[in-house]
């Protein structure tokens, strides 16, 4: 067995195996196809914790230049900057995937406020849980109210979210997190974040980034709560700080 995260994808796809690992659909003996999660095409190595299997109207689908596209419910529709933001990202997440903690990056969003930011980091969450690749998504805001947002904004996607102050989530029901940055300035709250990170493959994203910076507790405790992290994105609509402090895992 390759690691402990190769024997948690092991135990989902077998688990997984008697049916469509998109649309649910019950499979037969001789009539399913063995998927690369990670395409080949992209690196994604052929052994079993990177596989799943599909029916063929399914694999046919996941075929086409936008696979997330599929994953969404039918009542959402992307902007077209969204879906171009979408494909870069998801294929950098498959190239950062397997590297050690380390070497691994963080993409930037840059866009304007209200333009759709959420919409998009959802988009690309409901691909990541969907198709295996993550398993906990945890995103970082500014505030409470943002933080609500969020979880509202998530179950429209079809992704349970906890968004309370306490930090309590039940991990049969929620698959993440929404914190606010103040709450990284708890060592103890750090501490259970670490715990979490570990314990999943984890897709952080740190929203409105340009809160963040080494100067101040929760700047510091960002990189030491979600270093383990699989995936990382950071957003932002004010690509810089007035302070010309350094944002995490940014130059």
């Amino acid at each position: 067995m390759r690691t402990f995260q190769g024997q948690k994808r092991l135990r989902v796809y077998l688990k997984n195996l008697g049916m469509c690992a998109m649309c649910g659909r019950g499979l037969q003996l001789d009539s399913w196809e063995a998927d690369h999660i990670i395409p080949w095409s992209r690196g994604g190595p052929t052994e079993v914790w990177n596989g799943q299997a599909l029916c063929s109207s399914c694999h046919a689908l996941k075929m086409t230049d936008h696979p997330f596209e599929i994953y969404l419910p039918g009542d959402i529709q992307l902007r077209e900057w969204q879906k171009n933001f979408c494909e870069k990202f998801l294929r950098f997440s498959e190239t950062q995937y397997l590297l050690p903690e380390g070497e691994r990056r963080a993409f930037i969003l840059n866009a304007f406020p209200a333009s759709g930011k959420t919409f998009a980091q959802l988009a690309c969450a409901k691909y990541l849980i969907s198709t295996g690749l993550c398993n906990f998504f945890v995103v970082v805001v500014p505030t409470q109210k943002l933080r609500d947002d969020f979880v509202s904004s998530a179950e429209k996607f079809g992704i349970r979210l906890y968004g309370k102050t306490a930090m309590r989530p039940n991990f049969m029901v929620h698959q993440g997190v929404v914190l606010t940055y103040q709450q990284l300035s708890s060592e103890a709250n750090v501490s259970a974040i670490r715990l979490w990170v570990s314990k999943h493959d984890t897709f952080i994203s740190g929203d409105e980034i340009h809160h963040l910076s080494d100067n101040n507790s929760w700047g510091e405790n960002f990189e030491l709560a979600f270093g383990e992290a699989r995936v990382r994105l950071l957003t932002t609509g004010t690509p810089f700080r007035s302070d010309n402090a350094r944002i995490p895992w940014c130059k």
